[in-house]
C-alpha cells in the first residue's frame, strides 16, 4: 500500500467524511453497488485517515444501496478548497466509476457535473480519466510518462509519481 499522504487527509473529520461521501455517490449512479466498490471506498477512507467506526455508517447503507445522509452542499470545503484536493476528488470519483471497466452514461454524466461544481475543466478531465483507464487496466508503457501526463493534467508536474500511487493504492487489485 503507499505511504503517500493524501491530500485531503488533512481535513478536518467531518471534510473527509463528506468527501469519501460524495466519491460513494458515483458508485450509486448506475443504480448498484458491487463488493469492489465497497473495497475501494475502503482503501479511500484509509488513505483519508478515516476510522472504520467512523465509515460503518455509510458502508451499511452503500450495502443497502443508499447513502446514509444527503451529500453536502455546494458550499462544503472540498469545493471551494484547495486545488489538489477538488482535482484529486475528481480522480478518487473517477477511479470508482471505472471499477467495472468502463464508464456508464450516467456515470460520465455524474463527472462531468462535479467537475463542473469542483471548477475542474473539462479537458483536464477527460485527460485524467484517459490516464486513469490506462493506469487501471495495465495499457502503459512507461510508468514514468503515465505519471508526467497526470501531473500535468492536475497543473502539478511534480504531483504526477504520488497521484500513480495513490490512483493503484485505492484501485487494489480489482478494478
Amino acid at each position: 500500500m503507499s505511504q503517500a499522504v493524501h491530500p485531503a487527509s488533512t481535513l478536518p473529520e467531518s471534510d473527509r467524511l463528506e468527501y469519501l461521501r460524495l466519491v460513494a455517490s458515483m458508485a450509486l449512479v448506475d443504480g448498484k453497488i458491487t463488493g469492489a466498490e465497497i473495497a475501494k471506498l475502503e482503501r479511500l477512507a484509509k488513505a483519508l485517515d478515516l476510522a472504520t467506526h467512523t465509515i460503518a455508517p455509510l458502508i451499511v447503507a452503500l450495502r443497502g444501496g443508499r447513502l446514509d445522509r444527503a451529500v453536502a452542499s455546494d458550499d462544503a470545503m472540498w469545493v471551494s478548497g484547495p486545488q489538489a484536493v477538488r482535482f484529486h476528488l475528481m480522480i478518487d470519483s473517477i477511479v470508482l466509476a471505472f471499477t467495472d471497466g468502463a464508464l456508464a452514461d450516467a456515470e460520465g454524466r455524474r463527472i462531468q457535473e462535479l467537475s463542473t461544481r469542483l471548477g475542474v475543466p473539462r479537458e483536464d478531465v477527460l485527460k485524467m480519466a484517459r490516464l486513469i483507464e490506462k493506469i487501471l487496466f495495465k495499457r502503459e508503457d512507461d510508468a514514468a510518462v503515465l505519471a508526467h501526463e497526470l501531473g500535468d493534467a492536475v497543473g502539478a508536474p511534480a504531483e504526477g509519481p504520488r497521484l500513480l500511487d495513490s490512483i493503484r493504492t485505492i484501485a487494489g487489485g480489482s478494478n
